[in-house]
């Protein structure tokens, strides 16, 4: 109960990409980020990562999202601004 806790929190710590290090780093990360501001914890992870489903952050977390894991990245790229990026010379520019 948030008024039985204080004031309503206003820190939202957010982690995107894959889940390393395992239980112990995660463990780290909670005791000394999300705890001590008391944060909410927000997470974008793939969906076939099978660690960070796993993870007791992963449960902690109030906000989730997963995304497509790419092959090409650059397809998630030709998706950023519709049809304009689709036929551009971007990936000669990137590359």
């Amino acid at each position: 109960d948030r008024k039985k806790d204080g004031p309503n929190n206003r820190t939202l710590a957010i982690i995107m990409g894959s889940f390393r290090g395992g239980e112990s780093s995660w463990q780290t990360m909670a005791s000394n980020v999300l705890d001590p501001s008391s944060a909410d914890l927000a997470i974008l992870i793939p969906e076939d990562d099978v660690n960070a489903l796993n993870s007791s952050l992963y449960k902690r977390a109030k906000y989730k999202w997963t995304f497509k894991n790419y092959e090409d990245w650059g397809e998630a790229v030709d998706l950023i601004n519709g049809t304009k990026w689709n036929g551009s010379e971007w990936r000669k520019l990137a590359l």
